[in-house]
């Protein structure tokens, strides 16, 4: 869209307008009558009066106008010029006066205002210009074009003194402020760095007011909630699952009274969709950080991670054929039933082989027993309750346990169903098989079993159901395993 032409001459003219009339300028009219006074008083040269009034008066209003056209510090200011018009100016109303080698140090109010706003860079060409302005008034007395108020050659001695004393302030100024430029570029490098670094990150930062209001949001925030970070104004707990509420609230509760304390935790948050991901949440309390004044909250989309660990975690517990629980698992749950059961409770643990299955192995190749296997697990998974956990134990054995049992015969019938289910003709890879299974039966009545050593028994009994025919269920025998 073009600019307006008559906003900007109006514009141009209100900064104008209050350039002129900004109290540091109506200095002149004091100024003037300053001099007057001064001539009158033979405490300035006997120059007309014309000549002093009318250089004074070039002087402030020549610098007022440039400054209101060409304001120092923006991009329109032409600082060079502006020294020139400043420092020359002055130094011939000074010179007019008598005593411009007296008051050539105040030019460098001139440089100080184009080094402060416009760069130290400048610092060369205020000390130059300072310098060729006093070298041309005092060339000008030399050649009695004005006239000193401090007599020969002492006027030109003083003059080498205030040409060096002038061009030190001035290096001086200038070496001040390349320091804070120096600093005021570091800082804006740290400011940069640290920006590109939040903008980018690929973990959510935020910060939260003691009060909850979020002062700072990064980009990556809304990618993880799913919104604007604009939108996240205000922390409250509907951003986390209900489960995990407490969790979240406990963890600020502890930071308050810790500055600078920190506190980690994993917690499913609800995005704006609907959904739940599951995010590494790292909270550092820096309210009395006057730079930060809140809790630094850093969100980590932990989505994925906790799926492989859930999955290694799975693979490590469940048998990589038929997906039943494995050994492990299996022990790891019988042993914390046996070790929470009371006097009451009945729990039972069967072993089941297959019959003959190295038979099927040897005929009919392994990548068809496997099939038989993951066809029994299936089987077995069916029969028993939904409560009860079927696991493979190892090669052709599996190992199911009850729990929940209101009496022995419970685990009987349990047993019962197997071997029939389980023994009649399977269609599997095309092939016709009669299978059929071997099942040991031990059951444990309240707690002084272990784990070991009711399968122990449950496996001894399965034997037992293979030496007397197999394609039945056995119980274990105290009475003749002790005779055994």
């Amino acid at each position: 869209m073009g600019s307006n032409p008559v906003t900007e001459d109006a514009n141009r003219s209100r900064f104008a307008r209050d350039r002129i009339l900004d109290p540091v300028n109506l200095i002149l009219l004091p100024n003037l009558v300053a001099v007057v006074i001064a001539r009158r008083h033979n405490v300035i040269a006997r120059a007309p009066l014309w000549a002093i009034c009318g250089t004074l008066v070039l002087a402030h209003v020549s610098s007022t106008v440039f400054a209101a056209r060409f304001p120092p510090g923006t991009p329109r200011a032409k600082p060079k010029l502006f020294l020139a018009l400043t420092i020359g100016l002055g130094g011939a109303f000074f010179y007019v006066t008598g005593w411009g080698a007296v008051l050539a140090v105040s030019f460098v109010a001139g440089a100080v205002v184009v080094i402060q706003t416009d760069g130290s860079r400048y610092k060369v060409a205020a000390i130059v210009t300072a310098l060729m302005t006093i070298l041309a008034g005092e060339i000008a007395v030399a050649l009695g074009i004005v006239h000193s108020k401090i007599s020969e050659p002492t006027g030109h001695g003083l003059a080498v003194v205030e040409a060096a004393v002038t061009a030190f302030v001035i290096a001086l100024v200038a070496r001040g402020q390349r320091d804070k430029e120096h600093a005021e570029a570091r800082e804006r490098e740290s400011e940069e760095r640290f920006r590109a670094l939040v903008q980018y990150a690929s973990d959510a930062i935020l910060v939260i007011g003691d009060t909850g209001r979020v002062m700072y949001a990064s980009p990556a925030a809304g990618h993880l909630f799913g919104c604007d970070p604009a939108e996240l104004q205000q922390f409250d707990l509907t951003w986390v699952d209900p489960d995990h509420e407490e969790a979240i609230s406990e963890v600020f509760r502890r930071l308050r009274t810790r500055p600078g304390g920190v506190e980690a935790a994993d917690v499913p948050i609800r995005r704006t969709d609907g959904t739940s991901r599951w995010v590494e949440v790292r909270l550092t309390n820096l309210l009395d950080n006057p730079a930060v004044g809140g809790h630094v909250c850093n969100m980590r989309d932990i989505g994925e991670r906790r799926v492989a660990q859930q999955q290694l975690l799975h693979d490590a517990q469940h048998d990589a054929v038929t997906r039943l629980p494995n050994r492990r698992l299996f022990l790891d749950r019988l042993d914390e039933v046996l070790r929470t059961t009371t006097p009451d409770d009945v729990v039972a643990a069967l072993f089941v082989d297959v019959d003959h299955f190295k038979q099927i192995n040897d005929r009919l190749g392994h990548e068809t027993g496997d099939h038989v296997l993951v066809a029994v697990a299936n089987r077995l998974s069916l029969v028993v309750r939904p409560n009860d956990l079927v696991a493979r134990y190892g090669g052709d054995e599996f190992t199911v346990l009850l729990v929940g049992l209101t009496s022995v015969d419970g685990a009987f019938d349990i047993a019962d169903r197997i071997t029939t289910e389980l023994s009649q003709p399977w269609c599997i890879d095309g092939h016709e098989l009669m299978l059929s299974v071997s099942v040991g039966l031990a059951v444990s009545h309240g707690r002084g079993d272990d784990a070991a050593g009711l399968l122990r028994r449950a496996d001894q009994a399965m034997y037992d159901a293979k030496r007397n025919g197999r394609a039945r269920w056995e119980t274990f025998d105290a009475a003749r395993a002790d005779v055994c």
